[in-house]
């Protein structure tokens, strides 16, 4: 048999089978419902989520992109529908992420739709860095003796504003305007000061101006208790019963000045010339002395007063500056009540030392209200004393006011007792400080009218 009519053989019996076959292949894709689908190639099932970027640092309510794709067995990046989710803040359904205000870590995660393979990214928020500082108000003007509330608002690099950070205050001008660490500034005296807050080296300013004071109201003395005889009303424009003693240098003396609060044109000026010394030599530059009648020596007296320190004013390191004492008639010893404006640097305070003799030596200073006294400006006094009923009571009484605003007030002050003594004069006595320091520049105060009653 030959090679050529075997092959004839197979082939023809082949033929049925392979008929077969592609009928019955045929008859599948003909019917409904019948598929026939390849198994997925090697290397090509989606095994994982890989979410870009992997890991951030943003600040609060930062935005950032997302993106996911799939990775194959293979290793191919191939995309895939994925469902987007946060452990904290938000993020919209195509990955746009925004960060929660609170600094943290958190996740964001990718799962592809199937559920079956998920990615996910580490987002670091952070504290934002303060980018600016703003003051508010941006600037302010306030009376001598006021205060200023000043806010600072700090900002990041997006205008978000930032919470929680230090920030420092400072004044160009602390003598006139000192600021806390709050940013509660209080005006001293009259100036400008430019306000300073930083955070993070970021620095914003705001202006403040301080302006005088007006003078308290003209007018009668409102605390003057009743039942009091007049013994002097004086205007400055002369001497009347006053007399100006110790006043060899001549820097006692009535002189003629504008803006008087109360009785226009005269006042008593007293001159601190330059190289004078503290205490003065013990009389200052002088002093005008009102005696009050023989006979007629109160146990209590009154006294009204306006007084003005030149501006600029040199205090003295003590913080003395004396402008009225009292005295008793006790004929034997310098026995007084002194009324100082005490302070080593402005603003000043009325304060008082006791002196009289057989008492200790005590400052007495402001128990209900301060009022801030600064150079330039005009103030009305009031004060009222009462000698103590005997020399061992210490029922003296005392109080001043300063423009109409009780300042001290105590009833326990020691003094020889009405039994014993009166009061014998009041003088006006400027002396500068205690002992030691000298004057550079020539210094003024200034008295417009003095009102004196008593009982």
């Amino acid at each position: 048999m030959t090679f050529t009519f075997k092959l004839s053989q197979r082939l023809a019996r082949m033929r049925p089978v392979a008929l077969i076959l592609s009928t019955a292949a045929l008859a599948a894709c003909e019917q409904p419902g019948v598929s026939v689908s390849s198994p997925p190639q090697p290397g090509t099932q989606v095994v994982k989520v890989v979410v870009s970027p992997a890991a951030i640092t943003l600040v609060p309510s930062q935005n950032q992109q997302f993106t996911a794709s799939g990775r194959t067995e293979a290793g191919d990046s191939v995309a895939v529908p994925v469902a987007w989710s946060v452990s904290a803040g938000t993020i919209s359904p195509s990955g746009l992420y925004t960060a929660v205000p609170t600094p943290g870590v958190y996740a964001v995660t990718a799962t592809e739709s199937s559920g079956s393979v998920a990615g996910t990214a580490t987002v670091t928020i952070t504290e934002a860095a303060v980018a600016s500082v703003a003051l508010s108000p941006s600037g302010a003007s306030v009376g001598v003796g006021g205060t200023q509330q000043f806010t600072a608002t700090l900002k990041d690099a997006n205008g978000n504003v930032v919470s929680g950070r230090t920030v420092s205050w400072s004044s160009s001008a602390p003598l006139i305007a000192p600021v806390s660490g709050t940013g509660l500034v209080t005006a001293l005296v009259t100036g400008t000061t430019t306000l300073t807050a930083t955070s993070e080296g970021q620095s914003g300013t705001a202006s403040l101006t301080v302006t005088a004071l007006p003078p308290p109201p003209t007018g009668s003395w409102p605390n003057e208790p009743g039942g009091l005889t007049q013994y002097s009303d004086q205007p400055w424009d002369v001497l009347g019963s006053w007399a100006l003693n110790d006043n060899a240098a001549g820097n006692s003396r009535l002189v003629t000045l504008s803006g008087l609060p109360f009785s226009s044109p005269g006042a008593l000026q007293y001159l601190f010339p330059i190289g004078m010394t503290g205490g003065g030599g013990g009389t200052g530059p002088g002093r005008a002395d009102y005696y009050y009648p023989s006979g007629q020596q109160p146990t209590e007296t009154y006294v009204g007063l306006w007084i003005k320190l030149g501006s600029p004013f040199q205090p003295h390191s003590s913080g003395v500056q004396k402008f009225l004492y009292l005295t008793d008639n006790n004929g034997a010893v310098w026995s007084a009540l002194w009324f100082e404006l005490y302070g080593g640097q402005t603003p000043m305070r009325v304060s008082l030392v006791n002196q009289f003799t057989g008492c200790p030596s005590i400052r007495i200073d402001p128990n209900a209200t301060t009022t801030p006294i600064n150079p330039g400006e005009w103030h009305r006094y009031e004060i009222y004393f009462k000698l103590a009923s005997t020399g061992t009571a210490n029922d003296g009484v005392v109080k001043v006011w300063v423009d109409g605003v009780l300042n001290v007030s105590a009833s326990n002050v020691c003094s020889l007792g009405r039994d014993r003594a009166r009061l014998e004069r009041v003088a006006l006595s400027g002396i500068w400080g205690g002992v030691g320091e000298t004057k550079t520049e020539n210094d003024y105060l200034w008295y417009d009218h003095t009102y004196v009653t008593g009982h």
